[in-house]
Parts: structure tokens; C-alpha cells; sequence
């Protein structure tokens, strides 16, 4: 099985009010690139468009879970590019180490969860889980 990998790009912009904007892209190789949950907030009293929020970097299971697009009624979805505004460049260097370091995690788990299944998709370790130790006359 080939390694996954992804590449995270990024681009901070300061604001007219003086926020800094922070925009992560993600780039997957024999991966999904659609990496990053958003929460589907409900929709507030004053405004008919529903509210997204950045939630975390996926798992392995909620690369298969979340849909890669905004569904109509699920709490998550998933997406390869997110937005986010911050009062301090600080904040936003911070914030980007702390998702690149989850991305890492991912990577690793993901690379080793398909290093457990053969060419077939069959799980190897499967072999592993009844081994014999006396046989029985």
C-alpha cells in the first residue's frame, strides 16, 4: 500500500481592523485532503444562513463518517479548506502549529490502520488474533 501523506499550506493576511486572518489548505496523497470537521451551528433568530465553526482535525473513522459536503441535516461535515480570524498573529501561529501537529497524527494513524490490511483489504492482524499454542490429540 502507498503512504499517505499531507501537505498543509497556509495564508495569514492582517485585516483593516488590524484581526489577522489565517487560511489552511490541506493536500492529500493517497488520502483524502478533505481533513478539517466543521460544525454545522443552528441557525440564529436573525439570520437564515446556518453558522459553521472549525471543529478539529478528523480521525481515521470520521474520514469514512462526515460527508465531504455540507449535508442538510448532520451536525458535521468535512472540508479541505478553512478560515479563521484572530485577534493576534500569535494566536494564529499557535493555533496553526496546534493543527499541523493533529494533521501529523492523523497521517500516522491513518498510515498504520492500512499497514494492518493486505493487498486484498483484508485484515492481516486477523492472522494474529488465533494462534495455536498446543494442539489437542
Amino acid at each position: 500500500m502507498a503512504v499517505a501523506t499531507i501537505e498543509i499550506s497556509q495564508e495569514t493576511v492582517k485585516t483593516d481592523k488590524g484581526a489577522v486572518k489565517l487560511t489552511i489548505t490541506a493536500a492529500g496523497t493517497n488520502i483524502t485532503r478533505a481533513v478539517f470537521a466543521i460544525d454545522v451551528l443552528p441557525r440564529s433568530s436573525d439570520s437564515l444562513d446556518p453558522l459553521y465553526r472549525f471543529s478539529h482535525v478528523c480521525s481515521p473513522s470520521e474520514l469514512v463518517e462526515f460527508p465531504d459536503y455540507e449535508p442538510e441535516d448532520e451536525c458535521y461535515f468535512r472540508t479541505d479548506c478553512i478560515e479563521m480570524i484572530f485577534d493576534t498573529a500569535v494566536l494564529a501561529d499557535l493555533t496553526l502549529h496546534s493543527i499541523e501537529k493533529d494533521v501529523n497524527a492523523l497521517v500516522k494513524e491513518y498510515n498504520q490502520l492500512f499497514a494492518l490490511t493486505d493487498d486484498d483489504g483484508g485484515v492481516v492482524s486477523d492472522s494474529l488474533l488465533y494462534t495455536p499454542i498446543s494442539t489437542y490429540p
